[in-house]
């Protein structure tokens, strides 16, 4: 069922005509109604609550200073439950993986770990 322009509001105006050259707009809208549809993908303050379970894990957070989704101060508190054995690092971008500053964030990172953690061959 097509739904007519002139029954959206003004402001979801951009929405619509960027959805074909966004494709991000529909990934990150399936993101958002799947967690609402789901009061989130787990209990608040879960992660933290059992923090104590994974800390013998290595963890890297890649934070972008942009990121409206999951804001920056949530990567400080991981950070501090954690400990010693987390790092952040923050970067000039949003959310998205896809975002080239945080795409070369999580690449290098990723190489980082690889050398830093792989058994000797």
């Amino acid at each position: 069922m097509k739904i007519e322009k002139k029954v959206w509001p003004k402001y979801f105006q951009k929405i619509i005509d960027e959805e074909t050259a966004n494709p991000n707009i529909v990934s990150h809208g399936r993101i958002e109604i799947t967690s609402h549809l789901n009061a989130g993908f787990m209990p608040d303050g879960y992660i933290i609550e059992n923090i104590e379970r994974i800390k013998d894990i290595p963890c890297t957070i890649v934070q972008g200073s942009r990121d409206w989704c999951t804001p920056e101060k949530y990567a400080d508190i991981l950070q501090e439950a954690y400990g010693a054995n987390c790092t952040v690092t923050i970067v000039e971008s949003g959310h998205l993986r896809t975002d080239p500053h945080m795409k070369s964030a999580l690449r290098e990172n990723m190489k980082s770990a690889h050398t830093k953690y792989s058994p000797p061959v």
